[in-house]
């Protein structure tokens, strides 16, 4: 893009002061500069700031079903992982793991995946432990599952240099594939856009419900079908116990002719901060821990157990006809205000104090809405559920490693 056409573009959309500091810039930065704005899709930012969550219809929240290991016979369960045996063994079966994001919040400056911890059968990064998932898998069935990481913009060389680096953690590399999620631009709180900084217009990755388009935009899906792949496993990068392979989960969710399934965990308070599968105006949803009065959060089933108690985890399978339907559609975009520094439109650098600019992202289970309803598998959290997203607390190194150590 030539300066005089981003400058029509600009115009046409009231957005010149993204020019504003261009005549200061260095050639390269000039080049950056109209490289950012030949990325945005001005049509689709305009209109960002007329989009919030509160704006969906919700409809009425009623209580869903779920299942456990106990709900079935021994009979029953080996035939349903036999099922689910069958298309992992038939390479009908791959996985995609959400890894995105940066570890900001664990006090380290790379991929979150990157991030070392300190285990009891020694020091590893997160990547590796799903490489050893994967390799387990490989001595139970035989077969190597294909195995997609989405990253994002801010992150995509970072990552793929470090499993170069790494020599894949001895994973066959032609099964290894890395694609890079979208981004959405930020905002100010009357619609404009803005600069992160004086050579770069300001975008976030667009959430991890941006995984179906970055999927669609990638060709991946297309390649999954190429390979023969009927069901796929997307999870995020965080929970250090996922079960890459779990032949009652796929066989639960294949036999179940919902062409989806999730797992959940059952919250271990009332108030516990997570969010809970439900169903809204009859179709499945998240209801957020937020968005519960007390009435809601503290309600009874007959058997005394909590009536909104499965909470959700990020894991999601999905078979591939299901897939295409969601790529060719447009999820719901959220929008969250954020405490957020940037080059303002006379082009001086503000840090912020409160939230000031809007970031807008898609939530993956928003896919919810095109389907009927959902199999819920829930399973025991001390065994599938070991997050690390805080330095310190709750979710963190500490805690996921003592659950992995437990385990392992």
């Amino acid at each position: 893009m030539t300066y005089e056409q981003a400058h029509k573009l600009l115009k046409k959309y009231n957005q010149l002061h993204l020019l504003v500091s261009y005549n200061d810039l260095t050639d390269e930065e000039k080049r950056e500069l109209l490289q950012s704005i030949a990325e945005i899709d001005f049509e689709q930012a305009m209109s960002l700031t007329k989009i919030s969550k509160e704006q969906i219809n919700l409809g009425e929240i009623t209580p869903v079903t779920s299942v456990t290991d106990i709900d079935f016979s021994s009979e029953e369960k080996e035939e349903i992982k036999a099922l689910g045996r069958s298309i992992i063994c038939n390479k009908e079966y791959a996985v995609i793991t959400m890894a995105g994001g940066q570890g900001t919040r664990l006090g380290h400056s790379g991929p979150k995946g990157t991030f070392m911890l300190k285990l009891n059968t020694g020091d590893k990064y997160i990547f590796e432990l799903f490489v050893e998932n994967l390799q387990k898998a490989y001595e139970k069935y035989g077969v190597y599952i294909n195995w997609y990481v989405m990253t994002s913009v801010a992150n995509h060389e970072e990552t793929v240099e470090f499993f170069e680096n790494h020599n894949y953690f001895g994973y066959p590399k032609d099964k290894i594939t890395f694609f890079s999620q979208g981004e959405l631009p930020i905002t100010d709180t009357e619609g404009n856009l803005v600069l992160e900084s004086k050579e770069k217009v300001f975008k976030a990755a667009d959430g991890n419900g941006g995984i179906f388009n970055a999927m669609s935009r990638h060709g991946i899906t297309d390649k999954l079908k190429a390979d023969g792949v009927k069901w796929v496993l997307i999870t995020g990068v965080d929970n250090i116990l996922v079960n890459m392979a779990d032949e009652m989960y796929i066989g639960l969710t294949a036999r179940s002719n919902t062409f989806n399934g999730v797992k959940a965990i059952e919250k271990t308070i009332p108030g516990e901060k997570v969010g809970v599968f439900c169903k809204r105006g009859g179709k499945p949803s998240i209801v957020e821990y937020s968005e519960m009065d007390d009435d809601m959060t503290n309600a009874r089933a007959d058997d005394g157990s909590l009536l909104y108690k499965d909470a959700n985890i990020v894991n999601h399978l999905l078979s591939i006809e299901l897939l295409e339907k969601i790529q060719n559609e447009r999820l719901p975009i959220h929008r969250a205000h954020k405490s957020l520094n940037y080059i303002d439109r006379d082009g001086n650098f503000v840090i912020a104090k409160d939230p000031n600019l809007f970031k807008y992202e898609c939530f993956i289970f928003d896919y919810f809405s095109m389907v009927d309803d959902v199999m819920i598998y829930r399973v025991d959290r001390n065994k599938e559920f070991a997050p690390v997203k805080n330095k310190e607390g709750a979710d963190s190194p500490a805690t996921a490693t003592a659950l992995y150590n437990a385990l392992h």
